[in-house]
């Protein structure tokens, strides 16, 4: 799960969609450079913040391998979370995809 805040800087009520995306900047496989994950709309006042929860179950690391079927990597991946897929408007994390 991720969490992270959302706030109106603007002087009108606004809506806003909060994405997440997974990076995969240590994949051994080719995959796209960014999936987007999980997302919420959310609806702030002017100078209204508001805490966004957005939770991505572990099935969703997953690829398919012609050979294998569906595979996960244990490594390195990245959360990045913003307004849209704009490299410049997100904000990002890593985190280690480990077995459990």
């Amino acid at each position: 799960m991720a969490e992270f805040d959302v706030e109106n800087t603007g002087a009108v009520a606004g809506t806003e969609i909060a994405q997440l995306f997974i990076g995969y900047p240590n994949t051994a496989v080719r995959r796209s450079v960014k999936e987007l994950k999980a997302f919420q709309r959310v609806t702030l006042a002017p100078g209204e913040k508001k805490r966004v929860q957005l939770t991505v179950p572990a099935r969703d690391f997953q690829y398919y391998d012609e050979a294998a079927g569906w595979s996960m990597e244990f490594v390195q991946h990245e959360v990045l979370v913003g307004p849209s897929a704009d490299p410049a408007r997100l904000t990002r994390a890593t985190f280690d995809v480990v077995p459990n």
